[in-house]
């Protein structure tokens, strides 16, 4: 053991646990804990000035070069070492090091800082070629691999999300970690899945067959088939071990260990028993839905409640696609360790709803260009060039720049998450900002629940009942003497709260959406403005009214139950529904229910005549007028929605309508509101029965 160091007054002690997940508003950290620190006289680097500490790659000797260049067979280097064990004694210690270093870790002082990294670390950075070939330690990097190794032995954990900038490296960080764990596993399989199957076949052949052939015969199982696999690394033979200080020669049992890719196919790994899975660029996958593939995954890392392997799932913002996007932030909405919003909070089981853990490291952290002789990360003076940078675009007024800035290079876990700007269709900050506030807000502005008839009681009264598990989602209730409001015309019930609200809806069809998802049924209520509340002078952003108050997207077992639904959302907030027409269901459904009075009629265009047919059939004029109604009501009020998957739709949608439901039953309450003053009952033509005989003639 080294003697006490004249340098030694200039060390720091090291630290007893590595944070991540700080200083970022929407996040709460995790203290990931480290090992305890050996006898410093001990750690590599140990009596050099604190300055002259840095972590150092172990030289591969010379003579195992010369034998695998030589030899080539790995089973008879192995052969050969040992029979000469004196011969090769220090190579053999070598091995032995280095293995001791890939399974327990390695400590390394740098700038005066004893320095922990774990084997999976150590192995990527000493042996572990990418692109520009083995990398460099970097302090960014030990807190990624610090951080799987946390989820590795958490037995709550089925591994984590991590959404990262640009040419970060987490592909190849994720290969080294998935291979490590399975090149020394018997009988294990691991794989690898991304947003399309060549995307996938990329993964395994550009990350990990080069890092799998870039690494020392020691590390590399005797495999079966080519040294250059195209789909499967199979380790067939059985790979030498090193037993206490010495070479076993004879042969062991296989590994009978393999490492592929699949489709991006829902189902790809159904019923395989994974020990480690990839998910690559989820946050792109559109060909399939990530929860629902995410959920078959979880039943191959488990067995009952045992968890008995890991997943990792890297996304690249910036990049990420519609649709692919808000699934990965849902998985990820799903995966908070700790939080203090109870949305986001553990199951009584004390899981996350997705069994994965969230890590979100910043792009100031580890930006190139930003990193010291150490490997450690300049932050202050990467977070003054990405601000720089950022009001830049401000100044120039490119918000469309600054936009895909901010995503390529986000600062904060909300960053993540940003749209296309020129992808979408309206205004795109407004969206993204009023998401993020009702998203990370400890005071949520919707309540779920459901529209009941009282006591049971068939087309009496309607109430509303909340339920964490509810179908609809209310940002706005009524008192028991304000709801139900209605009256009779020569015996039809009509609503009797016009003036206040009037409703939307899209029913759902059997058939799949472009997505490939099944449609669901959609309802939506808007309240108009109230003139006495939100006078002229008062800014609109102050204003309470004139907006959605109730959401609702939901596929039932059945049409009749989503009939219900809407016919109760309606009866309780007394007001009319313009139905989509495409699908004549809730007309039929109403009818029948004896409630044709809640339903909307329109006025034609050219005649200015009512609609003989109530609600409104979709065609290309009505999307057109769809969009210019959202585009307005964003423009003016998006900032003080409540209901976060109207605009989560808003953000999403780009052309076709199919796979948006909320968002048309929501513009068909737009319209109707737009329409009010030609389409609610004036005095007198009630008086005359004008209207109502037009309208309702059969039925009186």
């Amino acid at each position: 053991m080294a003697t006490k160091s004249k340098y030694e007054k200039e060390y720091i002690p090291s630290s007893k646990y590595v944070i991540v997940n700080n200083d970022d508003p929407d996040l709460m950290p995790i203290r990931v804990p480290l090992p305890p620190c050996p006898d410093i006289r001990t750690i590599d680097g140990y009596g050099l000035p604190a300055k002259k500490q840095k972590f150092v790659k172990t030289k591969l000797p010379s003579v195992l070069v010369d034998l695998e260049e030589e030899v080539g067979d790995i089973e008879a280097i192995y052969e050969e070492l040992s029979g000469n064990q004196q011969k090769y004694f220090k190579e053999i210690k070598y091995i032995e090091s280095e293995w001791d270093k890939r399974l327990n870790g390695y400590w390394f002082y740098s700038n005066g800082t004893p320095t922990y990294i774990t084997g999976v670390n150590y192995l990527y950075i000493s042996h572990w070629e990418i692109d520009i070939g083995v990398p460099e330690y970097r302090s960014r990097d030990r807190k990624f691999f610090l951080f799987a190794n946390f989820c590795d032995n958490d037995p709550n954990s089925f591994g984590f999300n991590y959404p990262k900038h640009r040419r970060e490296g987490a592909t190849n960080k994720v290969q080294c970690w998935l291979y490590e764990a399975t090149s020394r596993s018997y009988r294990r399989h691991s794989g690898i899945q991304s947003a399309t199957e060549d995307h996938g076949r990329d993964v395994f052949t550009e990350h990990l067959i080069p890092g799998w052939k870039s690494l020392p015969f020691f590390f590399k199982p005797i495999f079966q088939g080519s040294t250059d696999p195209k789909r499967v690394l199979l380790f067939r033979e059985p790979a030498e071990k090193i037993i206490k200080g010495r070479i076993r020669a004879s042969k062991t049992k296989a590994l009978n260990s393999r490492i592929d890719f699949k489709s991006s196919d829902v189902k790809g790994y159904d019923s395989r028993k994974l020990l480690k899975y990839h998910s690559d660029e989820c946050g792109k996958t559109t060909d399939c839905d990530i929860l629902l593939r995410h959920n078959v995954v979880k039943q191959c890392l488990s067995t009952g409640r045992t968890i008995v392997g890991k997943a990792a799932y890297t996304s690249t913002v910036g990049e990420m696609d519609k649709g692919g996007g808000a699934r990965y932030k849902q998985l990820c909405d799903q995966s908070h360790y700790d939080h203090w919003d109870d949305r986001f909070k553990r199951t009584k089981n004390n899981r996350t709803l997705s069994g994965l853990y969230n890590i979100f490291i910043p792009a100031y952290d580890g930006l190139e260009g930003f990193i010291d002789e150490y490997g450690d990360s300049i932050i202050d003076e990467a977070k003054e060039y990405l601000r720089n940078t950022r009001e830049a675009y401000i100044t120039a007024e490119d918000f469309d720049s600054l936009s895909e800035f901010i995503r390529m290079y986000p600062m904060q876990y909300r960053e993540c998450f940003r749209g296309d700007s020129q992808k979408c269709k309206f205004n795109l900050k407004i969206l993204e900002d009023r998401l993020d506030e009702l998203l990370f807000t400890s005071s949520p502005k919707t309540t779920k629940g459901n529209f009941l008839w009282k006591d049971g009681i068939k087309d009496g009264k309607v109430i509303w009942v909340p339920s964490e598990r509810g179908k609809f989602e209310i940002s706005y209730g009524l008192e028991e003497k304000e709801s139900n409001k209605a009256l009779f015309f020569n015996g039809l019930k009509i609503p009797d709260n016009t003036n206040s609200f009037v409703a939307g809806a899209d029913p759902y069809k059997f058939k799949t959406t472009n997505s490939g998802k099944k449609s669901d049924g959609a309802g939506a209520v808007w309240m108009y403005r109230d003139a006495s509340l939100d006078t002229i002078n008062k800014d609109a952003l102050d204003w309470r009214t004139n907006r959605f108050v109730c959401t609702y997207t939901h596929r039932p077992r059945t049409k009749r139950e989503y009939g219900e639904d809407m016919l109760r959302m309606c009866v309780f907030y007394g007001c009319k529904l313009n139905a989509e027409t495409n699908v004549a269901f809730l007309w039929d459904y109403f009818d029948e229910r004896g409630y044709m009075g809640y339903l909307w009629y329109g006025r034609d265009k050219r005649t200015g005549k009512i609609n003989i047919k109530p609600g409104t059939y979709t065609s290309e004029e009505v999307r057109e007028d769809i969009f210019r109604e959202y585009h307005n009501y964003i423009e003016i009020h998006g900032s003080r929605e409540c209901h976060s998957e109207i605009l989560r739709q808003c953000l999403e949608i780009e052309d076709k309508m199919n796979d948006y439901d909320l968002f048309v039953a929501g513009g068909l309450a737009l319209l109707a509101a737009k329409g009010k003053q030609i389409t609610s009952v004036d005095k007198n033509e009630t008086e005359s029965g004008d209207v109502f005989h037009r309208v309702f003639s059969y039925k009186v």
